[in-house]
């Protein structure tokens, strides 16, 4: 068997953290920092919430990537590591 957590566990062994298995990427950042009063969404589940609070044209996106020039760029945490790793979503809410 191979286990391979890489490049999350070379990103959480630089603030000292240790990631064994893969599902330690998701652990060890709630855990350790914080965040386990949130909530952790695939895309498919943020995508259902987003639709049902009403946005539509719900897609997934490339870090500081948009079809919108106001949204290029805007991510403050956009190493290499980070790219990897998170989640970016774009959506429309339609006027009332």
């Amino acid at each position: 068997m191979q286990v391979s957590v890489e490049p999350g566990d070379a990103h959480l062994r630089s603030y000292g953290k240790v990631a064994e298995y893969p599902v330690d990427l998701l652990r060890v950042t709630f855990a350790e920092w914080g965040h386990w009063s949130g909530y952790c969404y695939d895309f498919s589940a943020l995508r259902t919430e987003l639709e049902r609070a009403g946005f539509v044209n719900v897609v997934r996106a490339e870090s500081e990537q948009s079809g919108d020039s106001v949204f290029r760029n805007l991510e403050s945490r956009a190493g290499s590591i980070e790219t990897e790793l998170q989640l970016v979503v774009e959506a429309d809410r339609p006027l009332r």
